[in-house]
């Protein structure tokens, strides 16, 4: 079995950013609305219906972050029983303090716990948070760093709880870990084909499946990337997630130089430094 080396970790990592920042610029646009107005783009540039500077990076990422802060303040309490709920505490506070900062963009159902649940224990955020029709996906994106520490499917879950409690929201969470464990393990995905693409809304279903599509029909993560934005819809959710796991395939070695370069100097400082944090604890005895 192929181990989470540092190449794999920074791919993973550097994937979601990336993904994020190109994807931001085409969100919400149809795929004839994109080809009409950035023909065949191949940089980051920014703008969008968000008006980013080029290279800044949007919730998928952040949310991200608030995680990996997370895991570097709590990782010490590692096999101790209190280690998830200091975990998932110190995430909510991190989600209180990316708020208060005035994010660029964030979905309503996680502005509407974090308002209301503010400074209280992480089980009240579940209990307020409940609700059966929510289907969005940005709980997705926090799964990353955990997963690249293996820690337990179930915590994953818990954690989503947090902002997106419903059934589907939850089994979105076990299917993307299936995907992300194929994809640092170097196995095939799936057996299932798309006869055409998947539809592009904002539904935790709708963006796995888009991401599915565009890891089995690209053999790059240049191109799987590329399909994720020029495809439309809630491209940056999609690319942001296309991207995450395209790096875990294919490693940080295979993403274009350029892409990297152009990130905001204090994007790539963060991808860097928990890069390196999440790599040292690859090996850690908490398995999923």
């Amino acid at each position: 079995m192929r181990t989470y080396s540092e190449d794999i970790v920074k791919g993973t990592l550097y994937g979601l950013a990336i993904g994020d920042a190109m994807g931001a610029t085409t969100e919400y646009y149809s795929q004839s609305s994109i080809k009409q107005m950035y023909k065949k783009r191949t940089d980051i540039i920014g703008k969008g219906w968000l008006n980013l500077y080029p290279g800044e990076v949007t919730d998928p990422t952040e949310i991200a972050f608030c995680m990996c802060e997370a895991l570097e303040k709590t990782h010490h309490y590692r096999g101790q029983n209190n280690f998830r709920k200091k975990l998932l505490n110190q995430f909510c506070q991190n989600l209180t303090k990316w708020y208060a900062a005035h994010p660029v963009d964030i979905e309503d159902c996680c502005r509407q716990v974090i308002v209301k649940c503010k400074g209280l224990d992480y089980t009240e955020w579940i209990q307020f948070s409940e609700d059966p029709a929510n289907v969005s996906n940005s709980n997705l994106f926090r799964c990353i760093p955990m997963m690249l520490l293996r820690l337990k499917r179930d915590f994953m879950i818990e954690q989503s709880r947090i902002t997106h409690n419903s059934p589907i929201c939850d089994r979105g969470i076990i299917r993307f870990h299936e995907m992300m464990r194929a994809c640092l393990k170097n196995e095939q995905l799936t057996t299932h084909v798309f006869p055409q693409l998947p539809e592009r809304y904002r539904h935790i279903d709708c963006t796995l499946d888009s991401t599915l599509y565009h890891l089995e029909t690209t053999a790059t993560f240049e191109g799987a990337v590329m399909e994720a934005v020029y495809h439309g819809g809630d491209t940056d959710a999609i690319a942001a997630l296309t991207g995450s796991l395209a790096g875990a395939m294919h490693g940080y070695h295979s993403i274009p130089e350029r892409w990297i370069s152009q990130l905001r100097p204090e994007v790539k400082e963060k991808l860097d430094y928990y890069s390196d944090f999440l790599s040292s604890l690859h090996n850690s005895s908490i398995a999923s």
